[in-house]
């Protein structure tokens, strides 16, 4: 009984003090999360207006995309220009994909090596519109719609008068 009684003191008390202590030390970060967090209305675009409400500073980044993109020829591709690396513009561009689908999608990823190249290789009248994630168009590309901090969409311009 002595042996079972010193085992108890040495190894098991300590374990379960340290389990106890683990325990509340994660409830009370925990806590504050989960009390102060609501669910509000599920609305039509709710994740995705979460994420842009923190990516582009925009509480109706959603619906936005979506007028933007509604404004753009629907049977030409769209080009997504964005700096290279950088996570939050990549999942910017992924959501831009996500609601121009079925249309193309064309990310370039740009370093300040090879922006200009890539500006100059993009085949403009096959593009219905141009995504600037990151940067301001360069000046030349208008006219230029801002959809919120740093994601600007150049359409592409339709003649109005029918060729000749």
């Amino acid at each position: 009984m002595r042996h079972r009684t010193n085992f108890l003191i040495r190894y098991a008390l300590p374990w379960a003090i340290f389990g106890v202590a683990f325990v509340l030390l994660g409830a009370f970060q925990i806590w504050p999360t989960v009390r102060g967090s609501t669910f509000g209305p599920v609305l039509p675009y709710h994740t995705t207006n979460s994420y842009l409400i923190s990516l582009l500073k925009i509480r109706d980044g959603s619906e936005r995309l979506q007028r933007a993109l509604a404004a753009l020829p629907a049977d030409r591709p769209v080009a997504v220009l964005l700096p290279k690396d950088d996570e939050r513009w990549i999942f910017v561009g992924y959501l831009i994909g996500y609601f121009a689908w079925p249309r193309e999608v064309q990310i370039a990823p740009l370093t300040k090596l090879n922006a200009a190249h890539e500006l100059h290789a993009l085949d403009r009248d096959s593009l219905g519109g141009i995504f600037f994630a990151g940067f301001p168009p360069p000046p030349g590309f208008s006219p230029a719609l801002s959809i919120g901090a740093g994601l600007t969409m150049v359409p592409k311009m339709v003649n109005a008068e029918p060729a000749p």
